[in-house]
């Protein structure tokens, strides 16, 4: 009985590291510019987990920067419904309200990210400023608010580094 409960204890961690493992590999697949890659790693976490809302999330982010829109924003609201990071569809959603033209809405839709962050969270501001930077009509100073946020928490991030060469070059 006991050895169920270790190895159902194991499994249940193993598989946790994969999808995280994955989520990794979708990320560099995105910014390796591989984005159908990228999509079938994430719908295959999907399937896998459909709860997945950060997955929901960067499958979103692939058809944005694929500019297919109309798809983004279907999984973005699929995104807001899931069990596991929900919110992380806002940032999709505002960068979206952010193309429209529509900046009160993008904000809101980003103070429902940030509300509830904890602490040491820097990963979601740092993509709330890749929106701002990624909109069609970009604002780097409000971007550099966000990464700044970021940098006040963990200031040897190099992911947030990076975001702050990008924001002021």
């Amino acid at each position: 009985m006991k050895s169920n409960t270790v190895f159902s204890i194991l499994f249940l961690l193993i598989a946790a590291l994969t999808n995280a493992q994955d989520i990794d590999l979708a990320k560099k697949a995105i910014d390796a510019e591989q984005y159908e890659k990228a999509k079938a790693i994430l719908k295959t976490i999907l399937q896998s987990k459909p709860g997945n809302g950060k997955a929901t999330f960067f499958l979103g982010n692939v058809y944005l920067k694929q500019s297919i829109e109309d798809s983004a924003k279907i999984y973005f609201q699929k995104g807001l419904t899931a069990s596991d990071n929900p919110r992380w569809n806002n940032i999709g959603l505002g960068q979206i309200d952010l193309n429209n033209g529509n900046a009160t809405a993008a904000q809101a839709n980003f103070d429902l990210v940030t509300k509830d962050l904890k602490k040491k969270d820097i990963e979601e501001y740092f993509y709330i400023a890749k929106a701002y930077m990624n909109a069609d009509k970009p604002d780097f100073k409000t971007a550099l608010t966000y990464l700044n946020k970021a940098k006040a928490i963990n200031p040897t991030d190099a992911t947030i580094q990076l975001g702050l060469g990008d924001a002021f070059y």
